[in-house]
């Protein structure tokens, strides 16, 4: 079905009217939480702010959507994925490293302590040992 055309005409004073307001506008790609990717109609200075991304997709994108953290579009299901497969890797390698510095400090706090009463017997001792010699020579 071809589409229908409609001839209007206009005085030179309206057609560069048209044309100012519509040189205000160019084709922007939509990125929020209500829509992935969707070329609009909009005014040039809202391009590259949120939600119209400064430039369109790759065409090699099945599914974009523009991660605006990073500043780039990217695959929405399969990075995703690999995105939350990755972050669940690092927070189980924190978590395991966390878990040996912990154990780690245990240790250290346990032989410091030990440590620590091993110092305080002998300066108990110690005191011991001053004490009655500095009362011998006061009398």
């Amino acid at each position: 079905m071809a589409e229908e055309t409609q001839s209007i005409e206009v005085t030179k004073t309206q057609a560069e009217m048209i044309t100012d307001l519509l040189s205000d506008f160019v084709y922007g790609y939509r990125s929020d939480v209500d829509v992935d990717c969707q070329r609009e109609l909009v005014e040039k200075s809202k391009v590259g702010k949120y939600p119209y991304a400064p430039e369109a997709p790759s065409a090699d994108l099945k599914q974009p959507v523009y991660d605006w953290i990073n500043a780039t579009w990217k695959e929405k299901a399969t990075d995703t994925i690999k995105e939350l497969t990755a972050q669940i890797e690092e927070l189980q390698a924190s978590k395991q490293a966390l878990t040996q510095q912990s154990e780690s400090l245990k240790k250290m706090v346990s032989s410091i302590n030990a440590n620590f009463g091993g110092l305080s017997a002998a300066i108990n001792q110690l005191s011991k040992q001053l004490a009655p010699k500095t009362t011998e020579e006061a009398k």
